[in-house]
């Protein structure tokens, strides 16, 4: 990730006026140079400067960067066009006088007005002091403040986009609050309260979090740590099998809606395939389980069964399985280091591939000590996993 400065005189300000929070396109200087190659899918801190104060006033990723011509003289106008994602924006306060309170910084003087590049040191550092400052008030929202109207999509991830955009466009941070706990940044709050107001589905609430992070968010490195087993397990309850509405995506990912949109398909299928083993298992006796890591566990005498399902389709089956073996052997490692005496691994993939692909996979996931079933649901049970699953083997 690339980070700038964009400093813009007070008397200047009005290169940034149009909406209050962030606008969807800006056009500052144009440094020369490779910056406006180096510009595109980075972070933009956006500083006014006064005479005795630096104000921070926006932060703002930009998705597309171009150089404006003088259509009439066709000559470079000295001006670049910053497209901006408003999904990764945030707008601190709607101007210098009204931003002086909470987001005084200190930049130092040697950069001068326009745009300059800074090292991720620089970048971490002020959005920490900055994340501080997030003001936690008690009081309720105005009700000139909430949004009026969204524009209502196909899905309820449009929905939750859609109402985020609006947000960040209208209504910079100075001007709404946290929970007051400290448990929910203004940003999230805010915009829980107009999906009550505006009576939004559920599951677009509960995408909500995920989308004001991501605009909370500058997408510094992460630092990793050895995956976390929960190995308590617990009676699986098939009515309460529901899809879960988000799952953390790539960080990666060019289209980051769109992948979730996918993700959340991918998870109704994945829960659809569980509650029917289950209730399977159950018919013959056997007591499902399950824990906030493993799918589903079948305990037998001294022998505990744990299995991984993956849903796939021709893109992802390679990743999507060996990602189920890794997950399978991970927390085998952890029951066994907690006392279990034998663990059998049992990948679940759905049946949608021909013949040479389901081999291929069944042999590498048997070379490496694991079994594979397949599951067909257009099949009925038994014949529906392939081969058929036993408590004294395959």
């Amino acid at each position: 990730m690339k980070y700038f400065f964009w400093i813009v005189k007070s008397a200047h300000e009005h290169l940034l006026e149009g909406c209050a929070g962030v606008s969807s396109a800006y056009t500052p200087p144009d440094p020369g140079g490779d910056f406006s190659r180096d510009l595109l899918n980075s972070v933009v801190f956006v500083i006014v400067r006064g005479v005795e104060a630096d104000v921070f006033l926006k932060k703002i990723f930009v998705r597309r960067v171009a150089k404006l011509i003088d259509e009439e003289f066709e000559a470079p106008t000295g001006l670049l066009e910053l497209e901006v994602d408003l999904s990764k924006s945030i707008g601190l306060s709607e101007n210098f006088r009204a931003g002086r309170e909470y987001f005084s910084i200190d930049v130092s003087r040697s950069y001068n007005e326009g745009i300059h590049k800074i090292s991720q040191e620089v970048a971490l550092e002020l959005w920490m002091k900055t994340e501080e400052k997030f003001v936690h008030k008690f009081l309720a929202f105005p009700s000139q403040l909430f949004v009026k109207t969204a524009r209502k999509g196909k899905t309820p991830s449009a929905d939750a986009r859609n109402l985020i955009q609006e947000i960040v466009q209208r209504v910079p941070l100075n001007r709404i609050w946290g929970d007051g706990r400290g448990l929910k940044n203004p940003l999230l709050n805010f915009a829980e309260a107009n999906a009550e107001h505006l009576d939004f589905s559920e599951r677009t609430k509960l995408l909500l979090p995920l989308l004001c992070k991501s605009s909370l968010d500058v997408e510094f490195p992460r630092t990793f740590d050895v995956p976390d087993v929960d190995t308590e397990l617990e009676s699986v309850d098939v009515k309460k099998i529901i899809a879960r509405k988000f799952v953390c995506t790539d960080a990666a990912e060019s289209n980051f809606l769109d992948a979730l949109e996918k993700t959340e398909a991918a998870e109704e299928r994945h829960q659809c395939i569980l509650r029917d083993l289950c209730e399977f298992f159950r018919g013959k006796g056997m007591e499902p389980a399950q824990s906030r890591s493993v799918d589903l566990a079948i305990r037998e005498k001294d022998v505990l069964y744990i299995f991984e399902i993956k849903t796939a389709n021709s893109e992802n089956v390679f990743s999507q399985t060996a990602k189920g073996v890794f997950q399978l052997a991970t927390y085998s490692r952890e029951f066994l280091r907690e006392g279990e005496a034998s663990v059998r691994k049992i990948l679940v993939v759905e049946e949608k591939f021909g013949v040479e692909i389901r081999d291929f996979i069944s042999d590498v996931v048997r070379d490496l000590g694991m079994e594979v079933i397949f599951y067909d649901e257009k099949r009925d049970w038994p014949e529906r996993l392939s081969p058929p699953f036993s408590a004294s083997g395959f």
